[in-house]
């Protein structure tokens, strides 16, 4: 049993969710000043870091396999904490680093999501496709939407 090789890979893992950690930063406060040509160099750079975490966690439940750590009632905590306790803060840590880096991207998405819908509304009111313009008055009341614009200036 060389629990060594299965620190190792922990320690992998956990550098490269860090390195993807503040990508993810990164791309928040581009999609947030709307740096958008910037954001596509970021994505490529956290597609590299994924998919050299995914040839991680492959190698290191080809570790667990080998070294007859797997059973398929336990979790991956289990099998480090009965086999290999000393790497039970750096699972725990990665753990925590995972949903981090999970959270982060969700509001990459949203934010980019929302980005998306503005510049498509916009370029919907650029066209004249939009219907759903509101213009509000002094008190906060809506006065007129694009159907009603057009009926108003045709008078």
């Amino acid at each position: 049993m060389n629990n060594h090789l299965i620190e190792n890979k922990l320690t992998d893992i956990l550098s490269k969710l860090s390195e993807l950690q503040i990508l993810l930063c990164q791309e928040k406060d581009l999609l947030s000043s709307s740096e958008f040509e910037k954001v596509s160099a970021i994505a490529d750079q956290k597609k590299k870091i994924i998919t050299a975490i995914e040839v991680d966690d492959v190698e290191f439940k080809a570790l667990l396999t080998v070294q007859n750590y797997t059973n398929s009632s336990q979790s991956i905590l289990e099998i480090i904490q009965k086999n290999n306790p000393s790497c039970t803060s750096l699972w725990l840590e990665i753990e925590n680093l995972l949903r981090i880096c999970k959270d982060k991207n969700s509001i990459n998405g949203i934010i980019l999501s929302n980005n998306h819908r503005q510049i498509k509304d916009s370029i919907a009111i650029l066209q004249g496709q939009s219907n759903d313009i509101l213009i509000y008055g002094a008190a906060g009341e809506s006065i007129l939407t694009k159907s009603n614009i057009n009926s108003h200036l045709s008078v």
